[in-house]
């Protein structure tokens, strides 16, 4: 038993595939565009690096060094020194800082054991933080963002 005579179906039902052929094309467009984009923005080689409180057993300070540069909320960036604090206008002044360390000797002559630490607060708007990260890696040194845990964790 049938709902429809087979005479009132018709002899050739078709189906119109080109709409889902158009949807399939554009979801395959988009996700070939969210996975450059990915592998550009966030997989640029960028460690997370953990403060530790403690007294730790890393090599001597002639060999190692680190740089410490705050981003606050509103996304301005302050180079944290022993004694100061110094406010930078941009990202050029903060590549012109650390090449003028650099050149200077202060800093180890291997760019690797050279660590910029960004402490990054948590209302920093995202396209400064972004900006700082591949800044610091054009010039050849590596930008490590600081996590450290707060007492209330």
């Amino acid at each position: 038993m049938h709902f429809f005579e087979h005479e009132e179906r018709g002899k050739n039902p078709d189906f119109n595939f080109a709409p889902m052929m158009d949807f399939l094309f554009l979801m395959m467009s988009l996700f070939a565009v969210l996975a450059i984009s990915r592998s550009s923005i966030f997989d640029a080689n960028i460690d997370l690096y953990q403060k530790n409180s403690g007294s730790t057993s890393q090599a001597s300070t002639e060999e190692m060094a680190n740089i410490s540069i705050v981003i606050d909320p509103i996304g301005s960036y302050t180079w944290i020194s022993e004694l100061n604090r110094y406010p930078l206008e941009n990202t050029t002044k903060v590549q012109e800082e650390i090449i003028r360390r650099y050149d200077l000797g202060l800093l180890p002559k291997d760019k690797a054991a050279t660590k910029v630490l960004l402490h990054i607060d948590q209302n920093a708007p995202w396209k400064k933080i972004a900006d700082l990260l591949f800044a610091v890696q054009d010039i050849g040194f590596a930008a490590h963002p600081v996590y450290q845990k707060n007492s209330r964790e």
